[in-house]
């Protein structure tokens, strides 16, 4: 094997690398890597220029390309192009950005304001234009180079073309049409204009009158000119200038302008009235009439005489059609206007008085027009309808009630209604006699309509057997014993009738009279229940508890407990109704003044004890408390007023069956108070210490403070540290009979005020 040496290992390395680096290929080169062109040379690929070295030249679109580009390809402004040889093995291209130059920029259309035949007209140099080099002509194509100098024409069309530094062409040409207008120093016109300012079509800028084409402004300085449709504004100057656009005169014509309200008459109105209200209306007041919002200043003329705004009512009658105008006007700037104020007064409509008509049902009949009071208007309707219908009454056909006669409204007059009350009667009913009935003694309301069939017409009169009026039902306990006779009496529109009954009074039962309740103290003995009436009972009767159940006159009164009973004592008759009476008692027993449960400790700090938590609760609330020296006292009681040791009190109960009495005791033990915290107390902390035990009242001594968080404190607190806020402490003092007696105080610090600090003179 062939040895290789390391000499011969570095030539092939270097060899390799140089073929991958193309240095054998034959690339071009671009010296100028952006290009410049004027779009009036139409430049394509072949335009571009790179130095070819050997193996020609080809241009790409991207760095990437395999297909290379025409050479008549146009080219685009902005755009990179990529060199390579004929064989597109160069490898990383070369690239050129190419930029071509267009016609200037400009405005196409520039005019010029001519205010005087005088004035130096514009040149070249006047026109405006936006690029390199620039040169006017007179023609798109080829032409004259114009100067500067050169004086505008009005309606010409002028070129201009670029050159662009460093690019050696000329692009193709921008072309501006020229236009001269010749305008007035400033319009003619009135200087004081007049107009009316109407609501519907109100005047404008745009009724100003003034020369030529204007615009309209609100100073002599405004630079904006006002809407055409900006309202004018009464006593205001608008300052005008003559337009030639885009022209407009330098001075301006000032017009002073006097806006007078419209005339307003109003609207047209028609006011219906009825001849009845003439009277109360008296007189009418037109304008009020009006419509709309009619001036005040207005004129009337009318088919009656008119004084101010006021028309007497009084002069006009019915059927008639009064037409009132108003006109006004207050400025010749404005039309004048008016309005009609139409009256029309129709006549009273009138539906009579109302009336009142009877019929016996066996009556012809009549119009009930005939029945109404006054003099009514015909052809009006009656509700509700008759069978007839029309006004005429039936009384076989139609029945009683209210009939209403309406006669309608027209113009101003309200419809009209009168009724007729109409009452049909028919033949009078007495009724037939059913028989004699027994009626007791003691029927102190007999219905004498129970004598008769139920046939009978009830407006009827009972009589007596004296022929004088009666009134029913009748007291029976007021007749003698024995037959009675009486008489009803039924008469209406169409005549009298009677019928002639009997009534046999016969003596009732009695079941005696209760002599009044009567109260039982702790009963031991019988009760006999006809000791509660007053003898004048029947006897034979029965008694019956309040369950209805029989029972004897001889009451237990052992057996009942406490309460209120009642019994009834009931006598029956075969010829008249069962009588009854109740007799009622109660029972009552001593109430009770409750048990003694024990003594009990109580604290002598405790401000209120009941007593009655001594007793076992079996006792009548209403009793009275008493000491042990027999004075009333109230419950529950202030132990704190008492002595130590024991206390007796004693609950005595009173009624009818006489009292009851249990005398209580219990222990007064010492107790200790943390006593009464005193508020609404404000500290600053500048006050420095302050003693807690000042916030109390009437506490016992002995006890221990302790914060907010419950840790013991000395009475002493300094305060300097805290800031402003509530701050609370609690006070305790304990007793091993009582227990533990705790009260909290508050106290507010308060923010310092400060009124700064000197800080030296100063000069």
């Amino acid at each position: 094997m062939e040895k290789i040496t390391l000499r011969g290992f570095l030539i092939c390395f270097l060899f390799n690398l140089l073929l991958s680096q193309n240095i054998f290929s034959q690339c071009p080169s671009i010296p100028n890597t952006t290009q410049y062109f004027c779009d009036s040379q139409d430049p394509t690929i072949a335009s571009l220029t790179a130095v070819d070295t050997g193996d020609g030249v080809q241009w790409y679109a991207t760095a990437s390309s395999t297909i290379p580009l025409n050479s008549d390809t146009a080219l685009i402004d902005g755009m990179t192009y990529f060199a390579d040889n004929n064989t597109g093995t160069c490898g990383a291209r070369e690239s050129v950005e190419v930029i071509i130059y267009g016609e200037p920029q400009g405005v196409s259309y520039q005019g010029f304001c001519i205010t005087s035949s005088s004035q130096v007209l514009p040149t070249i140099a006047d026109l405006f234009a936006v690029g390199e080099n620039l040169l006017w002509y007179d023609a798109e194509i080829g032409g004259n180079v114009l100067s500067e100098s050169t004086t505008l024409t009005d309606g010409q069309l002028y070129y201009v073309s670029q050159t662009p530094s460093g690019t050696g062409c000329e692009t193709t040409r921008f072309s501006v049409l020229v236009s001269l207008f010749l305008v007035t120093e400033a319009p003619v016109g009135d200087s004081e204009q007049y107009f009316c300012g109407s609501s519907s079509n109100p005047p404008t800028v745009a009724d100003i009158l003034a020369s030529g084409t204007n615009n309209w402004y609100s100073s002599l300085t405004a630079s904006t000119p006002l809407n055409n449709a900006t309202p004018l504004i009464d006593g205001a100057t608008y300052y005008g200038t003559e337009v030639n656009a885009p022209c407009e005169s330098d001075n301006r014509l000032a017009v002073t302008v006097t806006v007078y309200d419209e005339n307003i008459a109003g609207d047209d109105t028609t006011l219906e009235l009825c001849e009845s209200d003439l009277a109360n209306i008296g007189t009418i007041d037109l304008f009020s009439e009006l419509n709309g919002n009619p001036d005040s200043n207005g004129v009337w003329t009318g088919d009656l005489p008119v004084s101010g705004n006021i028309v007497d009512a009084t002069s006009m009658s019915g059927n008639n059609t009064y037409s009132f105008t108003y006109t006004v006007q207050n400025s010749t700037s404005c039309p004048e206007d008016s309005a009609i104020v139409t009256i029309v007064v129709s006549p009273t409509i009138n539906s009579g008085e109302n009336g009142v008509a009877s019929f016996c049902i066996l009556d012809a009949g009549e119009d009930l027009i005939n029945y109404l009071g006054g003099s009514p208007d015909t052809g009006g309707t009656w509700s509700p309808a008759l069978a007839s219908g029309t006004g005429f009454f039936d009384p076989s056909q139609d029945s009683s009630g209210t009939y209403t006669y309406t006669v309608l409204g027209s113009g101003g007059c309200d419809a009209s209604s009168a009724t007729v009350d109409v009452t049909v009667f028919n033949l009078p009913q007495a009724a037939v006699f059913t028989g004699v009935q027994d009626v007791c003694a003691n029927n102190s309301s007999f219905d004498l309509y129970s004598l008769l069939d139920g046939s009978e017409d009830i407006t009827g009169t009972w009589l007596d057997n004296s022929n004088a009026t009666i009134t029913n039902p009748i007291d029976a306990s007021s007749l003698t014993l024995g037959a009675h006779s009486f008489t009803y009496e039924v008469s209406n529109f169409c005549g009298v009738t009677s019928t002639a009954v009997t009534i046999n009074v016969i003596q009732g039962p009695s079941s005696g009279t209760f002599t009044g309740i009567v109260d039982f103290c702790n009963p031991s003995t019988n009760l006999d229940l006809f000791t509660l009436l007053d003898g004048s009972q029947d006897s034979g009767g029965i008694w019956t508890n309040q369950s209805g159940v029989s029972v004897s006159e001889s009451i237990d009164l052992s057996t009942l407990s406490v309460g209120t009973y009642s019994y009834s004592y009931t006598v029956t008759s075969t010829a008249c109704d069962s009588v009854a009476t109740e007799v009622t008692f109660t029972i009552s027993s001593t109430d009770s003044s409750g048990v003694f449960t024990g003594s009990q400790d109580v604290c002598s700090t405790t401000s209120a004890f009941d007593l009655f938590s001594l007793l076992d609760g079996s006792e009548s609330v209403n009793g009275t408390w008493l000491d042990s020296s027999n004075n009333t006292i109230t419950n529950p009681i202030d132990v704190n007023t008492l002595a130590l040791g024991t206390q007796t009190y004693t609950y005595q109960v009173n009624n009818s069956c006489g009292s009851s009495s249990t005398t209580v005791n219990f222990e007064v033990l010492e107790g200790f108070s943390s006593g009464t915290a005193i508020n609404d107390v404000s500290y600053c902390a500048s006050t420095g210490t302050i003693d807690l035990f000042d916030l109390l009242a009437n506490e016992d001594t002995g006890g221990i403070w302790t914060d907010a968080s419950n840790n013991t404190v000395a009475s002493e607190i300094d305060i300097t540290s805290l800031t402003a806020g509530t701050y609370n402490y609690t006070y305790k003092v304990s007793s091993a009979s009582c227990g533990d007696n705790a009260t909290t105080v508050t106290f507010e610090i308060s923010e310092e005020l400060s009124s700064g600090v000197f800080t030296g003179i100063q000069n």
